[in-house]
């Protein structure tokens, strides 16, 4: 198992513990949630600590004083006023990524912490004439003894297969066993897809081959990202994006999973229900999204008081995205947004 050596591994956990140290005494301050900026907002409702932990990269901070590329936390007890960043995952040298990093998660595992985070690499990949730049990415799974990390990866590689342009991953544990669902981006896929692939039950890798639960124009409310004014790179595509994928069972036993794309009312949240109640599905799409209103990426966050929520980043614009918290009534066969107006923003 190609795995990090011994030395690479002492290196990189100092080099990760001098990070959250110097981040700690140079840059730790108390924030509003509206004064951070964020981008695929993800809370960890921490059981042991009683404590929200919000985890972003560190390229969405406004006033960045270094280029360093990784994953920091804020933490709270309200989900209002918030500490931090804390870096909790820093680039390390001869590491395969170097790019950006993209919607980190962090989950409570068999009592370890698992960062479930995007990476992108320096190389290109293989483009159809006519389609834009094709750029190494992947999701890849670390892990830690703390939800503050320092967290450390399996591999120098991520998880998900060298070829495909995977984003926006997240953990699903059904029947003790624990899944991988990420996105195969539309740059590369044209219409992009929301995939499924076991994992191991340490996590440390994958276990079998992916498969596609549905593509993003099979939802009604899609468009293709040119009709809805969508540009990359600064210039119009054909595409149908599926971005952020969360499951979500509800308390009448449906599963359900949260994705987002463009709509009518640009980035929106849409819905599905699994057919079979199992992750497998097949997966149906409700013909409208559960929200729109240019936001998403959203996750469903159940407070430590038991109030359940959507977390979304609103608006879909840089740099003023921040996140926004909106209450989420279950309903038992599905969920609805019970406010137009955020709870917590």
């Amino acid at each position: 198992m190609e795995v990090f050596s011994v030395t690479h591994r002492l290196v990189l956990l100092y080099m990760m513990l001098f990070s959250v140290l110097s981040s700690a005494q140079d840059h730790v301050r108390t924030w509003a949630l509206d004064e951070i900026r964020i981008r695929d907002p993800f809370v960890l409702a921490d059981p042991v600590s009683q404590t929200y932990y919000m985890y972003a990269q560190m390229g969405n901070r406004l006033n960045r004083q270094h280029n360093k590329q990784g994953v920091e936390a804020y933490t709270s007890t309200d989900l209002r006023t918030w500490s931090g960043p804390y870096s909790v995952f820093e680039i390390p040298p001869g590491f395969w990524a170097t790019g950006p990093v993209w919607s980190p998660e962090v989950h409570l595992y068999n009592d370890r912490y698992y960062l479930v985070v995007t990476f992108t690499g320096a190389d290109t990949l293989p483009a159809s004439p006519g389609r834009p730049l094709n750029q190494q990415r992947g999701v890849q799974i670390l892990a830690a003894d703390s939800p503050l990390g320092p967290f450390i990866p399996f591999h120098n590689r991520a998880h998900t297969p060298a070829g495909c342009m995977a984003v926006d991953g997240t953990l699903w544990v059904e029947d003790g066993n624990p899944w991988l669902l990420y996105c195969h981006e539309w740059i590369q896929a044209v219409d992009g897809t929301v995939e499924l692939v076991q994992l191991k039950r340490d996590l440390s890798d994958v276990y079998g081959e992916s498969s596609a639960l549905f593509n993003a124009s099979d939802a009604a409310w899609v468009k293709n990202i040119r009709e809805a004014g969508g540009e990359y790179r600064g210039k119009a595509w054909d595409g149908y994006v599926a971005d952020g994928p969360f499951v979500y069972r509800t308390k009448a036993g449906h599963l359900l999973m949260i994705w987002s794309s463009f709509s009518e009312q640009q980035y929106a949240v849409g819905l599905a229900i699994s057919q079979s109640g199992k992750i497998y599905g097949p997966w149906k799409q409700y013909d409208e999204p559960l929200f729109a209103d240019n936001s998403g990426s959203g996750m469903i966050l159940r407070a430590l008081n038991g109030t359940l929520m959507l977390v979304v980043h609103q608006p879909n614009r840089g740099p003023e995205e921040r996140a926004k918290f909106y209450l989420l009534e279950d309903e038992g066969n599905s969920v609805r947004v019970a406010d137009d107006k955020p709870l917590i923003e």
